[in-house]
């Protein structure tokens, strides 16, 4: 089964941009207009700190995730979508034997949703970690599903 999340990850460079705009606007405008605009520095503090949490948040969980699990091998992709032109450092790139995977877990919290696979290799059990925040419900139930029946297979066969 393939999955990709780059519907939800197309429109994050723009998101990322406007809430920077409104974190100059907001500072512009308090700066021409004081206390007309917001009655007291604290919430402009606030505001600023509500929109450098928004950009920190859009660019950790801003991910693209290709995911395979067609062929002897499954394949799985990740990029960062915010810079990635500029700086690369966030592409991971696993590809995995099937007949390795041992488990998996799904962490979803209400912001954060990050897939862990345990798999054999060599010599020991060892974990992939991948952030699947952006991640559509229901391509998560096929991702989860697919997992499963992989895990189901690999246990039937020891």
């Amino acid at each position: 089964m393939r999955l990709t999340n780059y519907r939800a990850t197309k429109f994050l460079p723009g998101i990322y941009f406007f809430t920077i705009v409104i974190g100059i606007v907001a500072f512009f405008l308090y700066q021409l207009m004081g206390k007309q605009f917001l009655p007291s520095i604290k919430y402009l503090y606030a505001l600023e700190f509500l929109v450098f949490m928004a950009l920190i948040y859009t660019y950790i969980n801003g991910k693209y995730l290709e995911f395979d699990s067609e062929g002897a091998l499954i394949g799985i992709y990740t990029r960062g979508v915010i810079f990635s032109e500029v700086v690369n450092y966030r592409d991971k790139r696993f590809d995995l034997k099937r007949e390795h995977v041992v488990k998996y877990s799904i962490l979803n919290l209400f912001f954060y949703k990050r897939l862990t696979i345990y798999y054999k290799s060599s010599t020991r059990k060892q974990k992939i970690k991948i952030n699947i925040t952006l991640l559509s419900p229901r391509k998560t139930r096929y991702l989860r599903k697919s997992l499963s029946k992989l895990v189901r297979q690999n246990s039937k066969s020891k």
